[in-house]
């Protein structure tokens, strides 16, 4: 172009910005269209592998992805063992003991699993593990000052969405349970997200002082304002497989007598009635508002085929009403039968094998895995434990408050409501002094 003076190098800045636009547009339109044909448009996610062919005019076909075994087997581990509770940082470990190799050939992360909940990235949130080819989730963006580049989310209405069912790892119910988790860990702060070490850490109260219960030695557990200098007077000590025995010997035999079963399922299907009742009067209510907005619209619509009264604010009026209409559409949907769940006598028997089964669990050291999904099924059954000095003899007593609500869950496998069962939280046991 010979010499560039100031005008020719505006000119062609210009034009190069605008051819730079102007690329950009075209890929993402052809983006857009490999993924309406179910075709791949990016990297290789975890879990796949290419089957590129040639078409029956020699062209080479690319973005074809099909399922790895070997790797689809660990995406579904990952999946599994988070939605039991465990940690992505537990899990990374594990895998990289197990040498695993990660996505990249290299070492696993928890970030690798989890990802970031604004970029929608991360093993856990890729829906292409359930069927769906997501595109557009984000953008490139060039800093000007620092020429840095930056990817910034996307809103996900402008997401392009293929269903590819023949790519489907995880079943829904896998799936949704994740997603559940990572809902409430992103909300939960991180010191309370940490695992406890051991059991029972952080569950045991003093009875006297109401410190927490410690671990003040290798092996035995006290009352923590009676060795931080609090003044408590409770200075008994229980051992880690004594204290541990004692707190699954209750939730076996006492936590579920025949009589704190028979209150809670009458307590339960009492509150269920309740709330069938009160559904019926707002089923009732919502039926009759639609019934009449039903017979506003027949009306508008008789008025706009006579050719009665002034066309566009009939049918503005017409619109307002359908709005209501699918209101109330919505809300009569909402409305759902709070189902009351048959407890069979039998159910202490059942929640005790239960419980004894994952004692087992927690007794075999062969199998820390095992292990470690058990610990968290065991601790959401215990409300509160209160460890106070015995009254005869030496050790101590424990009071231990379970949750009865998640024990009839375990052994019914069925889950009940939450909702009006604040008052049956508490089913209290005392463990005979030792």
């Amino acid at each position: 172009d010979g010499e560039i003076d100031a005008f020719k190098g505006a000119i062609k800045g210009l034009l190069d910005e605008q051819q730079r636009k102007e690329l950009a547009h075209n890929i993402k339109r052809a983006q857009r269209g490999r993924v309406a044909e179910g075709r791949a448009p990016a990297g290789l996610a975890y879990g796949y592998r290419t089957c590129n062919r040639i078409d029956e005019r020699g062209r080479f076909i690319r973005g074809l992805r099909e399922i790895d075994p070997e790797q689809a087997d660990i995406v579904r581990r990952i999946f599994g063992e988070y939605a039991a509770g465990q940690s992505a940082r537990a899990i990374a470990e594990r895998l990289n003991v197990e040498r695993v190799p990660g996505p990249r050939g290299g070492l696993w992360k928890s970030n690798t699993i989890t990802g970031g909940r604004q970029r929608a990235d991360g093993m856990l949130r890729n829906r292409l593990y359930i069927g769906e080819l997501v595109h557009n989730r984000t953008s490139k963006i060039v800093e000007p000052v620092s020429r840095n580049t930056r990817i910034r989310p996307n809103r996900a209405e402008t997401w392009a969405m293929q269903p590819v069912p023949m790519l489907r790892v995880i079943d829904q119910a896998v799936w949704d349970q994740v997603q559940a988790q990572l809902e409430a860990r992103s909300q939960t702060p991180i010191h309370v997200q940490r695992r406890p070490k051991h059991l029972l850490s952080g569950m045991g109260r003093c009875g006297i002082c109401g410190a927490g219960w410690i671990r003040i030695r290798s092996g035995y557990w006290g009352c923590a304002g009676a060795r931080n200098g609090a003044g408590c007077t409770n200075t008994r000590i229980i051992s880690d497989e004594r204290y541990e025995q004692r707190v699954l010997s209750g939730l076996k035999e006492r936590l579920l007598d025949p009589e704190a079963v028979a209150l809670f399922v009458s307590e339960y299907r009492a509150e269920s009635a309740r709330r069938d009742r009160e559904e019926c009067q707002d089923r009732a209510t919502i039926e009759r508002k639609l019934t009449q907005v039903t017979g506003r619209i027949e009306r508008l619509v008789n008025a706009i085929a006579d050719g009665v009264g002034n066309f566009p604010d009939i049918r503005d009026k017409l619109l307002e009403v359908r709005a209501q209409r699918e209101a109330f559409n919505e809300e009569l949907a909402a409305l759902q039968s709070k189902r009351v769940i048959a407890l069979h006598p039998s159910i202490a028997n059942d929640y005790r094998r239960e419980v004894e089964s994952i004692s087992r669990v927690l007794a075999d050291g062969d199998s820390p895995e095992a292990r470690l999904e058990a610990i968290p099924r065991i601790r959401s059954l215990i409300d509160s434990i209160v460890l106070t000095p015995a009254e005869q003899g030496r050790g101590v007593s424990i009071e231990l408050g379970g949750r009865l609500v998640r024990m009839i869950e375990l052994a019914t496998g069925q889950q009940l409501p939450e909702a009006g069962m604040i008052m049956l939280e508490r089913v209290k046991g005392i463990e005979p002094s030792s």
